[in-house]
C-alpha cells in the first residue's frame, strides 16, 4: 500500500458536502470530507424557433432551463474504512436527488435539486479511488421527495 510522505496538500478543487434532498445526512457521509477533483458544468434549455408563413425564423422560445454536471470526487474519511463506507454511500445515490453545499469555487453546484443519473467508481493500486457522478437538474423540478 502506498504511503504519503512530506507535506500534505489538498488535491481537490474544493471540499463539498453532499446530503439528501431534504438536507438530512446520508449514512456514512456525515463525518466525511468530500474532495471535489473536477467539475464540468453546463447550463441547459430547450429552444424552439418561431417561424412566419414564409418559413423564416422570427423568434425563439427558450424553455425548461436547467443544468448538467459531471463531478469527480474523492471521499476522505478519518480512517480507510470510513472512506470506503463513504464511497459506497455515494454509489448508492444513483436515481436519487441530492444536495451539494460548500463549494466556494463552483457556487452553481450549491443546489438541493441535483438528480443523480449515473455513478461510477474508478481507482487502481497506484492511485486513490475517485467517484464520478453524472448530475442533472431542471429549474421546474423541486426535489421534495426521492423516487422509491
Amino acid at each position: 500500500m502506498a504511503t504519503q510522505t512530506g507535506t500534505f496538500v489538498n488535491h481537490g478543487l474544493d471540499v463539498i458536502t453532499i446530503t439528501d434532498y431534504a438536507d438530512a445526512a446520508i449514512t456514512n457521509l456525515a463525518d466525511t470530507n468530500i474532495l471535489l477533483n473536477s467539475c464540468d458544468y453546463e447550463p441547459t434549455s430547450e429552444k424552439m424557433m418561431v417561424k412566419n408563413a414564409a418559413g423564416n425564423s422570427v423568434g425563439i422560445i427558450v424553455a425548461d432551463p436547467g443544468a448538467k454536471c459531471e463531478i469527480e470526487v474523492t471521499p476522505v474519511g478519518t480512517t480507510a474504512a470510513n472512506a470506503v463506507l463513504a464511497q459506497t454511500a455515494l454509489l448508492n445515490q444513483k436515481d436519487k436527488f441530492i444536495k451539494i453545499a460548500g463549494s466556494a469555487k463552483h457556487p452553481l453546484l450549491n443546489d438541493a435539486d441535483w438528480y443523480v443519473n449515473d455513478v461510477k467508481v474508478k481507482g487502481s493500486n497506484t492511485d486513490f479511488s475517485k467517484v464520478s457522478l453524472s448530475l442533472e437538474k431542471k429549474n421546474s423540478i423541486s426535489s421534495t421527495a426521492n423516487p422509491a
